[in-house]
């Protein structure tokens, strides 16, 4: 049956905070199809949180987007949950959310307080808000004032990808360094 494939594959898979295998547990456990919604839901309260990453892109592989983007929040807001699946969560969400996601990033995005999920809020809000897109340019646009130099390239390469010519005097120093920052720079620019 789907539960005793989805607790087998949970069971045997700790894919800790490599999203490929991330990624590659929830094709596989979206593998059975619609019948494994409802066993995908009750194995959430039992998993990891990269697990619950993977349930999360299951359910919306599987089309219970109202249930995947719920469980994609919960970790978001969550404090414990790693900045990275955070990241991934926010992206997933930019995908495959609606106006009630943009509404609910629009007030987290001013609540949270690390920098790198603050970023990624941001570049998640522009990406589905179709409408007003100047709170996500906005936050993005503030990363170019950090005195991280991170922080201030991760902001200027975010505003790059959305054509935001702020974005260019920040490329611009970072486009000759044998980074992979430069490297995306170069490509911005």
């Amino acid at each position: 049956t789907a539960s005793r494939t989805i607790k087998t594959l949970l069971e045997s898979s700790g894919p800790g905070l490599d999203l490929r295998k991330i990624w590659a547990l929830s094709d596989s456990l979206a593998g059975g199809g619609r019948p494994s919604i409802r066993p995908l839901q009750s194995a959430m309260s039992e998993a990891k949180l990269p697990q619950q990453l993977a349930i999360s892109r299951a359910l919306i592989q599987l089309e219970a987007y109202t249930r995947g983007l719920e469980e994609l929040r919960r970790l978001v807001e969550a404090k414990e949950v790693d900045v990275l699946l955070k990241s991934a969560a926010l992206e997933l969400i930019a995908d495959n959310g609606e106006l009630e996601e943009a509404e609910w990033l629009e007030e987290q995005v001013d609540l949270t307080l690390q920098p790198r999920v603050k970023l990624a809020m941001a570049k998640a809000l522009w990406r589905l808000n179709k409408s007003n897109k100047a709170k996500g340019r906005d936050v993005l646009q503030a990363f170019l004032q950090s005195t991280n130099a991170d922080l201030r390239a991760e902001g200027a390469l975010a505003l790059g990808e959305i054509g935001s010519p702020l974005a260019k005097p920040v490329l611009r120093e970072l486009k000759n360094e044998p980074t992979e920052q430069g490297r995306s720079a170069r490509l911005l620019l």
